[in-house]
């Protein structure tokens, strides 16, 4: 009986067990079954370039005359005479404005009268010193007196002849300041000439960073505001020597090649694409950056069959590209298509 009772709770005991082992094996497959199937991010790869890069800097300008000139008369006086006016096209020689010449002339008669009684002292002088009665310096002194004379005398038939303003150049009057009867001053600008023998120029102002890495004679291609399907051939011609002020910024000029700048007004707004080389460390295409903050960001690398995040410092973005100062030194290939959606350590499947 007592066996009997023993066989019992031995039995009893390894069904509890089995019971037991049965409960937790069914725990495990309930906690296998709750967690989620990682499921790997398709994505593409893009190429890490290195070593030179072409770059078009973009900048807005003005166009200019390079020969811009304001005509003033050398003397003053009477207005007379104004041949042209604002928007007149004018060939080089051409009078534009007279001024009364009657102080000129007068002035002329003057200094002619007093070169002729310098010459008659003179020659007074060297017969006096023939006969002894004058001092050698006395003749020396009637010499320079002439002399005096014949320059006063040059100078005032050089005003004579600039009682007119004629033109230096062939060009456009762009500004007439002056009106018939009115007394102009010496040297106050009458008209405002934009010539066209020297050619167009445009001018742009430039970040330091920018123009500094710009060099004589680089290629630029300039479009017109009011003409922009015409695309005018242009070359850097010049720089500023400081910096602006108040921006900091280079000036600089570009040379029109195409003869047809000369025959466009002043003052048309251009924009400039230059093109020069840049040597920045790599570039990527601008659709594999992510978490961009001022110069600061980062982009996915393949490690294994994960996603590696690596930061990057952006020097700056020409069309559809990026280029970086740093991060990518020694890489060959960064994540593109699909890189917004991964995060580092994603599980990868790269595509073709």
């Amino acid at each position: 009986m007592e066996r009997h009772t023993h066989m019992l709770k031995l039995v009893g005991a390894l069904s509890g067990i089995a019971i037991l082992g049965a409960g937790c094996a069914g725990a495990d497959s309930a906690r296998a079954a709750d967690k989620p199937v990682e499921t790997a991010i398709s994505v593409r790869l893009a190429q890490v370039e290195h070593g030179a890069q072409k770059r078009k800097l973009r900048v807005a300008g003005t166009l200019h005359m390079k020969a811009e000139t304001d005509l003033a008369f050398k003397v003053g006086g009477v207005v007379t005479k104004v041949t042209v006016d604002a928007g007149s096209r004018v060939r080089k020689g051409q009078v534009l404005a007279l001024v009364d010449p009657t102080e000129a002339q007068a002035a002329v008669s003057q200094t002619n009268q007093a070169v002729e009684k310098a010459e008659r002292d003179l020659e007074r002088a060297r017969h006096l010193n023939a006969t002894g009665a004058l001092g050698t310096v006395d003749v020396q002194n009637a010499e320079t007196g002439v002399a005096v004379a014949h320059a006063a005398a040059e100078a005032s038939a050089f005003n004579l002849r600039h009682t007119a303003i004629v033109a230096p150049d062939n060009g456009v009057i762009d500004r007439r300041l002056c009106e018939v009867g009115e007394i102009a001053a010496p040297g106050r600008p009458m008209f405002h000439l934009s010539g066209v023998s020297r050619g167009a120029i445009v001018r742009a102002a430039l970040a330091d960073r920018e123009a500094l890495g710009l060099r004589i004679g680089d290629v630029a291609q300039v479009r017109l505001d009011a003409e922009p399907d015409k695309v005018l051939a242009a070359r850097v011609s010049q720089f500023a020597t400081m910096a602006s002020p108040g921006t900091g910024t280079i000036d600089i000029e570009l040379s029109i090649d195409d003869h047809i700048g000369a025959s466009l007004p002043s003052g048309l707004t251009a924009k400039v694409e230059i093109e020069r080389i840049e040597h920045p460390a790599s570039s990527v295409p601008v659709s594999a950056l992510v978490d961009g903050e001022g110069d600061s960001a980062a982009v996915y690398i393949v490690d294994g069959t994960r996603a590696k995040r690596v930061p990057v410092r952006v020097s700056y973005f020409s069309e559809d590209r990026v280029a970086l100062a740093s991060g990518l030194e020694h890489q060959a290939a960064v994540i593109d298509s699909g890189a917004s959606r991964l995060s580092d350590g994603a599980l990868l499947r790269v595509e073709p």
